[in-house]
């Protein structure tokens, strides 16, 4: 029972890591978007950072083996604008994210040493 609950937890939040990057992603391609109809051509990739290495992995490493069937269309969303390189996909470390703060918990030391 233990072992089933560990599974669903690490699935949740690697599905909720994807997900999220996905609409990172959405919102990258609508803002390129806007600024070609504007007359501003982004040519480069668009850089986003994920301090989740799983998701990392799987967006970027072409063959990285996928069997989330539940998150499918995410995945194939986020791969084909990293080939396209409209995306470029970065991990980041922990202790170098500035939201880190914002999503998990932080003893006072470490919230102390943020603020500082």
């Amino acid at each position: 029972m233990t072992i089933h609950k560990k599974k669903s937890v690490q699935t949740l939040t690697f599905g909720s890591e994807f997900l999220a990057l996905k609409a990172g992603v959405e919102n990258i391609i609508k803002l390129r978007y806007h600024l070609g109809s504007m007359g501003v051509h982004v040519t480069q990739e668009t850089q986003i950072y994920v301090d989740n290495n799983s998701v990392n992995i799987n967006a970027t490493n072409p063959t990285s083996m996928f069997n989330k069937k539940h998150i499918a269309l995410c995945y194939h969303f986020v791969r084909e604008h990293n080939a396209n390189d409209v995306i470029g996909i970065n991990k980041i470390d922990s202790k170098d994210n500035c939201f880190d703060p914002f999503t998990k918990g932080k003893n006072s030391k470490a919230h102390g040493k943020f603020l500082s």
